[in-house]
């Protein structure tokens, strides 16, 4: 999101199995040629299959590392921090952010990510709803049927 907003926070999330929604602090919303290219960029990390990992450390520590803290003040002494990518040696991070849980062990267990929809919540907060594999499946067979029936009501 800091590519297209790069002053923006995150507001709130919430991370399902196969679905995501995502709450960021932006003046306006994303176009569809950045919704795209987000997706692309995502789908191509996933591919990647990069090792997520975790590490407990000082929240003080972590912030210095740069991780990011979205809410500071749930955040005890020690915090957990997870990386993509890197290891800890090389502090060559895809993401670095303190996080409550680990939501797979390689970015390649998504199998696949497509923003779904976008609106705007508040007048500052802005929301993306993803889904990820199953979910994309049961999306693609739901709209196939509706598909069908159109055809159907046209022949």
């Amino acid at each position: 999101m800091q590519q297209y907003f790069p002053h923006t926070k995150q507001e709130g999330s919430f991370v399902w199995e196969d679905e995501l929604r995502f709450d960021f602090a932006a003046d306006k919303l994303l176009t569809n040629e950045e919704i795209d290219a987000i997706t692309q960029s995502i789908n191509q990390q996933i591919q990647q299959a990069y090792t997520v990992q975790t590490q407990t450390m000082a929240y003080d520590a972590a912030v210095q590392m740069w991780a990011k803290a979205f809410f500071a003040d749930t955040y005890g002494a020690e915090a957990r921090v997870v990386s993509i990518a890197q290891e800890w040696q090389s502090q060559q991070f895809l993401s670095l952010e303190l996080c409550g849980w680990n939501h797979v062990q390689n970015t390649s267990d998504i199998w696949a990510f497509v923003i779904m929809r976008q609106e705007a919540v508040a007048s500052w907060v802005k929301r993306l709803q993803a889904y990820t594999w199953p979910r994309i499946l049961e999306k693609i067979k739901q709209d196939d049927v509706i598909l069908s029936s159109l055809i159907q009501s046209l022949s």
